[in-house]
């Protein structure tokens, strides 16, 4: 839990004294980041979660202020990265954009981030590079190395889609790896010469510095707080406090970083859906946007929508895994919805 006087208590359990003192340590460590420990500016970003899922976004502005105050005094250790790729490099740990992550060494063998494989879709054949360059170069990872665990939605691969100058798809969204399952090519989806389909996977806990190693080391850091997190919090806090017009400019400042205009979100009702799609985008993958939807009461509506989803051509396997819905045929121009929950 927040406690409304600013100090951060302990979020399960325990006396608020004792948060206290947790606090105070945080407090007399440097206001920068000290690589494996929690820092004054990742409990205030962390406040600031709690205070806006309680829907206290004065508080929650607050806090986010104190982070931002220090951002403005020390853009060389608070910012966003100019290059999406060095948000999540393995040779940039900790870079000046994250405020607190799982980290992980560069090059470990033995504990390594997990996620890298996770992303990877077991497809068929397994002998498939994990990634090809843009020189042609494959990577030494192969498929066979992917447990399909945590792999993109055809309906977040195409809303990236629909807008191709953004950086974030064309640096950190792959769609170069295919299964033989057959479909048919649509505006939603990609196949091969042969009818295979093409599976979207997210490269944000793909080590572009294991090449040579074979094996899923992966020592890309599991982010749980960044900077561009902060500037969407805050903007959500303003545009919900009355202040859209401030909200757009913090809105913007993501947007402007991954090559995107403005936003042409005007009300408030705008500027929240606006806020809420730029966080699905910006921060896939990163463990937010079930908590967003639950913090803005629409869990249910997005949920329902996307399970009531029709992705065309994709075959009756890949359709039921990505949304449950049941298919006979990868002609079929719609199927049956199944319940989300």
């Amino acid at each position: 839990r927040a406690r409304s006087d600013g100090r951060i208590a302990e979020i399960k359990g325990g006396q608020g004294r004792k948060g206290t003192r947790m606090s105070a340590r945080i407090s007399r460590n440097k206001d920068g980041r000290i690589r494996g420990r929690a820092t004054k500016i990742a409990a205030y970003t962390m406040q600031a979660d709690v205070f806006m899922t309680l829907q206290d976004f004065n508080s929650a502005k607050n806090s986010l202020e104190n982070i931002l105050d220090y951002a403005n005094q020390n853009k060389e250790k608070l910012d966003l990265e100019n290059d999406v790729l060095q948000i999540y490099a393995s040779d940039n740990p900790m870079g000046k954009e994250i405020i607190f992550a799982a980290q992980y060494n560069n090059g470990a063998t033995v504990v390594a981030n997990p996620l890298m494989g996770r992303c990877i879709p077991a497809a068929r054949p397994s002998t498939q590079p994990a990634y090809i360059y843009p020189d042609g170069t494959s990577s030494t990872i192969t498929v066979s190395q992917g447990t399909s665990c945590l792999l993109m939605t055809w309906e977040l691969y195409n809303t990236f889609k629909a807008n191709s100058n953004d950086q974030r798809f064309q640096k950190l969204i792959y769609n170069g790896i295919y299964t033989d399952d057959i479909s048919v090519a649509s505006n939603e989806v990609d196949i091969t010469e042969e009818g295979y389909t093409y599976l979207p996977v997210t490269l944000k806990y793909f080590d572009f510095g294991n090449e040579g190693m074979t094996t899923c080391a992966c020592g890309n850091d599991n982010i749980i707080y960044r900077y561009a997190d902060v500037l969407l919090m805050y903007a959500e806090c303003l545009n919900e406090t009355g202040n859209t017009p401030s909200a757009a400019n913090y809105l913007n400042m993501v947007r402007t970083r991954a090559g995107l205009s403005n936003t042409t979100a005007t009300t408030q009702k705008e500027m929240s859906i606006a806020i809420e799609n730029e966080r699905m985008l910006e921060l896939c993958f990163e463990g937010h946007r079930w908590y967003d939807l639950i913090r803005r009461g629409r869990i249910t509506e997005v949920m329902e929508k996307h399970f009531s989803h029709r992705t065309q051509g994709l075959n009756p396997t890949f359709q039921s895994s990505n949304n449950g819905m049941n298919v006979s045929s990868p002609s079929d121009i719609t199927g049956t919805p199944t319940t989300w929950k």
